[in-house]
């Protein structure tokens, strides 16, 4: 990489959120968190047509799980803008952690967060919408997940929960400013 290029990559990085391509089968994507750190990672079908993710640092790898059958799609139709490998990080300066958005066979819209201080095979946190599934930054370098339907708890962390119609799902928010979710994994 030229210096020029490496300069500009940089000051992307400074203004811009890590966001995710969409992923290629076999292409190893590149991610620069706003601290100038480097992540790869590598999304490989299997025979059985599940997904798996290799996220690594310098050749040490910091994920490598398997994702069952997750649909990535792009564009605006059933909520596609919002899929893909997402790396960030939960505080200015603090370890990144993987976000993996995607759908599955049923349409769920399904939120795997993937912290590698909790596990490099399982994600911390998994959470499915029943008909969306919206996460956006904040400014404080935070997640604000929302989503509808009966799964409301993300343990170590406070969701919000509001039943507008007795008919309708569940409307749910996490604002994730901190690792909440690692105080209920340092029990296992």
């Amino acid at each position: 990489m030229t210096g020029r290029l490496r300069l500009f990559a940089c000051l992307l990085a400074a203004v811009l959120p890590v966001f995710a391509e969409q992923p290629i089968p076999g292409k190893m994507h590149t991610g620069v968190l706003e601290t100038g750190r480097t992540l790869e990672w590598l999304l490989l079908r299997n025979r059985d047509m599940a997904w798996h993710l290799t996220v690594s640092e310098q050749s040490r790898i910091l994920i490598d799980a398997a994702l069952g059958q997750c649909r990535f799609c792009d564009g605006e139709e059933d909520g596609c803008r919002k899929t893909g490998i997402f790396i960030r990080s939960l505080k200015e300066g603090g370890d990144p952690v993987i976000l993996v958005v995607c759908h599955t066979a049923s349409h769920e819209a399904v939120l795997q967060l993937f912290d590698p201080a909790v596990s490099s095979a399982s994600p911390a946190i998994r959470i499915r919408g029943s008909y969306y599934l919206e996460w956006s930054g904040t400014e404080e370098a935070g997640l604000m997940i929302e989503w509808d339907g009966p799964h409301h708890t993300v343990p170590g962390c406070e969701v919000q929960s509001v039943d507008f119609f007795e008919a309708a799902p569940s409307q749910n928010r996490l604002l994730l400013d901190s690792p909440c979710y690692r105080q209920a994994h340092s029990h296992e």
